[in-house]
């Protein structure tokens, strides 16, 4: 019993040890058998070859969009002009002045479809400094805008402004204004003779303003 019990001993002792991978992939490397990954088997394994296999794309969209507003801009006014000419006499009562062609240019930009309007309006009459009160009413000056796409222009041409401290419209287009905006040009007058004033120095601001036609 003794020398069965010595040779089943032996016998184990030389027989190899193995053990086997069900379902699984080895991966070897130069030093031999490195990892096993170990896989479903069955029909686990078939689903999850036809899942790898099928590559499934999904898809969405994104919308941009940008509200652009009615944009208008008025720049490049003339700063200042004179009725007297060079080299000339000074005026005096009863004198009408000669007009003053291209007196002023303004650049006016939009992009309103449906046009715009530019009015001029006297903050004041004409006044000469303190302490002189003497004034030069704003209505006895007249203003003609000369671009052609003025829908304001009429036979008369020159429009006399309405009194101080009132818009008076002097131009006004339909449609947008050209890329880099259109360039507006006024010629300037009296209306009437210079009235009886003191010596000096008559003036007043113009304010131009412009406005987009409503849409």
């Amino acid at each position: 019993m003794q020398e069965t019990k010595s040779h089943q001993a032996h016998a184990k002792a030389r027989s190899p040890r193995r053990r086997i991978l069900t379902g699984a992939v080895a991966v070897a490397g130069s030093a031999g058998l490195a990892a096993a990954v170990l896989l479903p088997a069955g029909p686990a394994l078939a689903a999850y070859q036809a899942k790898a296999d099928t590559n499934p794309q999904v898809s969405t969209n994104t919308q941009i969009s940008i509200v652009i507003g009615s944009a208008i801009s008025l720049s490049a006014v003339t700063p200042s002009f004179s009725f007297n000419g060079t080299g000339t006499a000074p005026l005096g009562p009863g004198d009408t002045p000669a007009p003053v062609i291209g007196a002023v240019t303004m650049n006016v930009y939009t992009d309103n479809t449906t046009g715009y309007n530019v009015t001029a309006e006297a903050l004041s009459d004409l006044a000469a400094p303190s302490p002189d009160t003497e004034t030069i009413p704003a209505i006895d000056l007249s203003v003609e805008d000369t671009d052609t796409a003025n829908t304001l222009r009429d036979n008369s041409a020159y429009q006399p402004l309405d009194a101080a401290g009132t818009e008076t419209p002097v131009y006004s287009q339909t449609g947008q204004s050209a890329d880099g905006g259109d360039l507006l040009t006024e010629n300037w007058e009296f209306n009437q003779p210079i009235p009886l004033v003191m010596s000096g120095t008559y003036s007043t601001t113009i304010d131009f303003l412009a406005s987009n036609n409503p849409t």
